[in-house]
């Protein structure tokens, strides 16, 4: 794989169609990289975004991929799959299964974290280029960004543990 480099391009057909997508993808992969555009295959792989409400379901635990999907970035998806692994481990440690609505909500607060941790990076972006950031830029807030945010930038705050647990409160940041 030296001779071709594994990139992608993440779109909502709410704001770009498939055609444009392709153009504005190979437009920066000809400028960034050199190729040329009528040596770029591209693949087009929808996806749907959200969570079981319940990825442990009678006998049936859905680990990972086939519990969630929150963007197609491989990091954010192995750091939740490792958390559910950790924490059914420690259910079946106990040996006990009544646990089952412990780890559900496990997995939407990890989930939502997720959500809201991506969120939060899209939120502080200054682009205005297109109509998805500009209504991005409409999107509210949470006030656990808003007070994770002042966290950071109010000087008399001290950024340290107690500050971090204060934060988390609720929070599962598996």
């Amino acid at each position: 794989l030296q001779d071709r480099i594994g990139t992608g391009y993440v779109y909502s057909d709410k704001y770009i169609d498939k055609i444009e997508a392709e153009k504005e993808f190979k437009d920066y992969l000809g400028s960034q990289y050199g190729y040329l555009k009528k040596d770029i295959n591209t693949k087009h792989l929808p996806f749907r975004v959200g969570t079981w409400d319940k990825s442990w379901n009678n006998n049936i635990i859905a680990i990972g991929l086939s519990s969630f999907f929150v963007e197609p970035l491989e990091s954010t998806g192995l750091a939740l799959f490792q958390s559910q692994v950790t924490k059914l481990y420690d259910i079946l440690r106990k040996n006990t299964i009544k646990y089952r609505e412990s780890f559900n909500n496990h997995t939407l607060n990890m989930v939502q974290d997720t959500v809201e941790f991506i969120e939060l990076h899209y939120s502080l972006s200054d682009r205005k280029d297109s109509k998805f950031w500009l209504d991005y830029n409409k999107h509210p807030l949470s006030d656990f960004q808003k007070e994770l945010i002042n966290s950071f930038i109010d000087p008399d705050k001290i950024f340290n543990e107690s500050t971090i647990i204060k934060l988390i409160k609720r929070r599962s940041f598996f």
